[in-house]
């Protein structure tokens, strides 16, 4: 296996005692394992080690409570031989217990490393600090620098959870990260006890708004945590840059690195801001070139000091200390010509920062100085990069261009000369770099695709030996070969197949990784997703196009409910796409909904004109049902549609004709919310229809009751309104008559008397109204009749009709009537004064004088019950309607 990075662990001292670490440590390395990766694990006794090993090689020493003479003489032997070779790489560890001082053989080793040999060395309590040294050290290796981050309290290496921090002094002692994970536990608190309140009481504004409060500090505390873990981490790189194999930390460094290890942030950056600079300010340059090893130091205490500040929180105080560290660093590399690669990070701090132009001034000082220190080849196309990216920042395409070009021919130079393997990778990265910025900015297509195809080339050499960290960039390249195809439109249809190819297998790369890590793969998955649905809508696939932008929409979703700040902006460029697609889509199918609803609308006028018992009219209507199934699965449904089948019912028989009447009745209960009182005469009408085909049955007492429930939320106020509430509470009283509901019957018949006099109060002249209350009044009467045979006498109408009166105001007390609550003294009342109205009204012609006398008796009945019932009262009243009665009866003897 080619570059094979081998870790060879030995456990020093008093083997039988780390049998636990040896165990824990072997699954730990087997869990890393990868059967296609480069990397090799292997744990090996003190024999293997005495042996000659493999260059690149890194060599962990673990040394508990004794470090007796025959171990160190192994040890000496190993280091010997990476001084003389650069391998195996060595870290020491010394395990503590119970803050344990040292025994002397321990504390002599210590000292001889720390002292003499220069060699540094760590403590451990918990064995994670030396898996966590682990993956920092596979983070260094080449290709992997980004392999290696901190999320949600955990160790990711390659996208998986590698190891849990929260037993590690440097993450759980860290006091700002302290800080904010407990706010996030009192949040979560909070906002569990909202939410149980609002449970209880849903429709409570203030619990409503304590809660959406409670869940907006969540988010921003939860960015905070995030923020704060992608610090540390570049915190834990820098450690491992100084402690890694041929790294030698100063003497500060080295106190502070150990002050971290202990979780002591403050200690540290007082000891990094203590350390002696006095040499930096010395004017003599044979002293400063005698120590410019010092100077170089300092620079990089500068750097840890940066890290740790970060990592500590970002404040005010520590931003403008951070910032005069950088600039610190880069005086002392300008004026004492150190090695200027130490400020590479300042650039990409800058570039992060979106301040292009100062970028852009640190990057003509570094090449001044790249070329005074003889700095490779390599890291000055590196710098040309990092200008091209300023550049397009900037908006100089054009430039940016001539850079990316620039950069490319330099390293494929380098490589010519012997340093192919070693810049495979970063030319493979900077031609999928140009390939991109050649389709996306200027649409040379001819030119980005001879970038992209030696990238995908490069990529897939660098998956065989690695493919758990090379088949995210891979997938990278696949979505740009995609989106050129799709875009270079000049080959038609044969590129837009190249594009759906590239597209496709982009998504199954980034669907595999988005399983185990969303946060770390979502924004790829969702950005492949997004570019495909484009591709499919150009192909008229809308519905798939709908689906993958409401896919990467919900992606995006669920990644800013957990990082607000890095995704909102991409989740709402993902919804407005979806929303883009919903709404085109949803225009077309209004349209077609509105051109199938016209026609059903003629259809039905056509229908109406013709006679039941002609054929052409039940192919009108069994054509407009159709066009009604098809607009229902376009999502659509209004009260007309329950016209065409309740129309329908009136034309077939048996099952269709049941069938019809429940697609009737289950349209008009679905659109009664949108339109009460079309909905409620259309049921008002197929009960009508069934009643008199099948009377009072139980099915039609069933859907008298559901109707009934429906008219209870009418709003009676309406004329319209009260004219189909007279019908409804009709044929239910005729119903419940049918079925032996005598009190139900009554009840329904003197509702709809209810609305009818209010509808003769508005009109008393209506005689519609006035034929439809005579009717209810015989059906009411004929009903109390029916239930009480032998205690009235048929002759006598107006006692009747008051008898009647009085036993619905007996059961009923208080009624709406007008939008008003009344007594049943007013309701007596108000029945009796319309009735008079009316009377008055059909007194002045001789055909309607028989009902003005029906009109003036039903009036008198009630004003004699009130004055009974109210003694002194209403007699008055009772004169004026005895006159008006007696006037009556003279004009007919007149007559």
């Amino acid at each position: 296996m080619k570059n094979q990075l081998r870790f060879r662990i030995i456990l020093a001292s008093e083997s039988e005692a780390f049998a636990k670490e040896r165990e824990e440590l072997k699954a730990f390395v087997e869990s890393l394992n990868d059967e296609k990766s480069n990397v090799c694990y292997e744990l090996v006794t003190e024999e293997v080690l005495q042996k000659e090993g493999d260059a690149g090689q890194s060599f962990y020493l673990l040394v508990g409570e004794e470090f007796p003479e025959e171990e160190s003489v192994i040890f000496h032997k190993v280091y010997d031989r990476f001084r003389e070779t650069g391998a195996p790489v060595m870290y020491t560890y010394f395990r503590k217990k119970n803050d344990e001082l040292p025994t002397q053989s321990v504390k002599a080793f210590m000292t001889e490393l720390d002292e003499e040999i220069g060699h540094f060395f760590s403590t451990y309590e918990e064995l994670d600090s030396v898996k966590l040294g682990i993956l920092l050290e596979l983070a260094r290796g080449t290709g992997m620098e980004d392999a290696f981050t901190v999320r949600d309290g955990a160790a990711f290496f390659r996208g998986r959870e590698a190891l849990s921090l929260e037993n590690l002094p440097l993450y759980k002692e860290n006091e700002s990260l302290k800080q904010l994970l407990a706010q996030q536990k009192e949040l979560a608190a909070q906002f569990a006890a909202a939410a149980a309140a609002c449970a209880y009481d849903p429709e409570n504004p203030t619990l409503k708004m304590e809660k959406e409060e409670i869940s907006g500090k969540q988010i921003v505390v939860f960015d905070a945590i995030h923020k704060q873990e992608e610090e540390l981490c570049a915190l834990l790189l820098e450690v491992a840059g100084l402690t890694g194999g041929e790294g030698m930390p100063t003497s500060a460094q080295k106190l502070a690195i150990r002050e971290l290890e202990n979780g002591n942030y403050e200690n540290a950056e007082q000891i990094l801001r203590k350390a002696d600079r006095s040499l930096a300010f010395e004017t003599e340059g044979a002293i400063l070139q005698a120590n410019k090893n010092v100077l170089a130091g300092y620079v990089s205490e500068n750097r840890l000091l940066i890290k740790t500040l970060m990592a500590s929180g970002l404040t005010r105080e520590r931003a403008d200390e951070i910032g005069k560290c950088w600039e610190e660093n880069l005086r002392l590399t300008k004026e004492y010509r150190l090695d200027p690669c130490v400020l590479d990070d300042y650039i990409g701090f800058l570039l992060d920062c979106r301040e292009e132009k100062k970028a852009l001034e640190v990057l003509d000082l570094l090449e001044k100085l790249y070329q005074l220190a003889d700095v490779p080849e390599t890291e000055q196309a590196e710098l040309l990069q990092k200008r091209a990216i300023a550049k397009e920042g900037l908006k100089d395409y054009k430039e940016a261009e001539r850079l990316y070009l620039q950069a490319i021919r330099h390293l494929r130079l380098q490589a010519d000369k012997g340093q192919q393997e070693k810049l495979f990778s970063i030319i493979t990265n900077n031609c999928y770099r140009l390939g991109e910025f050649e389709s996306y900015r200027f649409r040379k297509f001819e030119q980005a695709k001879r970038y992209l195809d030696e990238a995908e080339k490069g990529y897939l050499k660098l998956y065989e030996e690695d493919p758990a960290y090379w088949e995210t960039k891979l997938s990278m390249v696949y979505r740009a070969q995609g989106e050129m195809y799709q875009n270079w439109i000049k080959k038609g249809s044969k590129n837009i197949k190249k594009a759906e190819e590239k597209y496709q297998k982009a998504l199954e790369i980034c669907e595999r990784r988005a399983d185990e890590d969303l946060m770390g793969m979502g924004s790829q998955l969702a950005d492949v997703l997004l570019s495909y649905a484009e591709l499919k809508e150009r192909q008229g696939k809308k519905t798939e196009s709908y689906d993958m932008r409401k896919r990467a929409f919900d992606i995006y979703e669920q990644m800013t409910k957990k990082s607000p700040v890095l995704y909102q902006l991409d989740w709402g460029r993902a919804a407005s796409e979806a929303f883009r697609m919903e709404l085109a889509d949803q225009r077309e199918k209004d349209n077609r909904i509105q051109k199938d609803f016209l026609e059903i609308l003629r259809l039905g006028s056509k229908a109406r004109e013709l006679a039941n018992d002609n054929p052409q009219k039940k192919k009108y209507l069994e054509k407009a049902i159709s066009l009604c199934a098809d607009v229902e699965k376009l999502g659509a449904l209004r009260s007309e549609m329950g016209d065409t089948y309740g129309n329908y019912v009136l034309l077939c028989s048996g099952e269709e004709r049941a069938a019809s009447f429940e697609k009737a009745w289950d349209i008009y209960n679905k659109c009664f919310p949108k339109a009460k009182t079309e909905c409620l005469q259309g049921l008002d009408t197929l009960l009508e229809f069934f009643w008199e085909q099948d009377g009072g049955s139980e099915a039609n007492l069933h859907k008298a009751e559901e109707l009934l429930k429906l008219a209870a939320v009418m709003d009676t106020d309406e004329e319209k309104t009260a004219k189909e509430l007279v019908s409804l509470h009709g044929i239910c009283g005729n119903i419940y008559q049918d079925c032996g509901k005598i009190r139900e019957a009554e009840k329904q018949y003197l509702l709809a008397k209810d609305f009818l006099l209010w509808q003769l109060e508005k009109n008393p002249g209506n005689l519609a109204n006035r034929t439809r209350l005579q009717r209810i009044e015989m059906l009411s009467r004929y009903l109390y009749l029916k239930d009480y045979p032998y205690s009235i006498k048929d002759t006598y109408r107006e006692e009747e009709l008051g008898a009647l009166l009085k036993c619905g105001a007996a059961g009923n007390p208080a009624v709406k009537i007008q939008g008003h609550q009344y007594s049943g003294e007013e309701k007596f009342k108000f029945y009796a004064d319309c009735l008079m109205k009316a009377g008055d009204k059909y007194r002045k012609k001789a055909a309607d004088r028989k009902k003005a006398e029906f009109d003036y008796q039903a009036a008198k009945v009630l004003y004699r019950q009130l004055a009974n019932d109210f003694p002194g009262r209403y007699q008055d009243e009772l004169r004026v309607i005895e006159a008006r009665i007696e006037d009556l009866h003279s004009q007919w003897k007149d007559d």
